[in-house]
């Protein structure tokens, strides 16, 4: 396999998905995200989605937490409440912790979207939201290990993070008070401060 492959098959699926974000779906979820608390989870390659979500819903300002689903479902959940919004990221719609936790925060009265290129009749029975972006054929050469479809994933979970910065109408001030250190807060303080 050529390494280059990566990239062009990323960049064929990052546009045959790019859609998605003028779905009813994307920007329902994108509305619940800004006015509600969230969880974000998922299992493997699909957690460091969820964990992108999660942090960077915090650092413009919206209360949400990566729940990993194995701790989920030994206690975790407990954490959620009613009317959170839970977002789970799976590829193949089928990863037991993930339905079983979705299954759990559902009972608990949170509303659920699932971000996943299949859905199956659990996700379907369960899911208030699904964005959903289809089958993607991963760059691995056995095409099994999640390659593309974390960065079709990706694209989708950043695309809704900064739906929500546009709708809460983040200032540089604002941004600044969540990303305190480092060079973005450094350069965030300077141009609240510059106007």
């Amino acid at each position: 396999m050529n390494p280059k492959f990566v990239f062009e098959n990323a960049i064929k699926f990052l546009q045959k998905s790019s859609g998605i974000v003028e779905s009813d779906q994307f920007k329902n979820l994108a509305k619940l995200l800004s006015v509600n608390d969230s969880y974000t989870t998922g299992m493997g390659k699909a957690s460091l989605v969820a964990q992108k979500l999660s942090t960077t819903l915090a650092c413009i300002g919206r209360s949400s937490s990566f729940i990993h689903p194995g701790d989920a479902l030994h206690g975790g959940v407990g954490a959620i409440k009613k009317n959170d919004v839970l977002v789970a990221s799976t590829n193949s719609g089928k990863t037991y912790e993930v339905l079983e936790t979705i299954k759990k925060a559902k009972i608990i009265g949170a509303t659920i979207a699932v971000i996943t290129g299949c859905i199956c009749d659990e996700i379907k029975d369960n899911a208030d939201i699904i964005v959903f972006y289809d089958k993607i054929t991963e760059a691995c050469p056995l095409g099994l290990t999640p390659t593309t479809s974390i960065i079709v994933m990706m694209a989708i979970v950043d695309s809704l993070a900064f739906s929500v910065q546009q709708s809460v109408g983040l200032s540089y001030e604002e941004y600044s008070i969540h990303h305190h250190s480092g060079y973005l807060g450094q350069v965030a303080k300077e141009k609240a401060k510059n106007g």
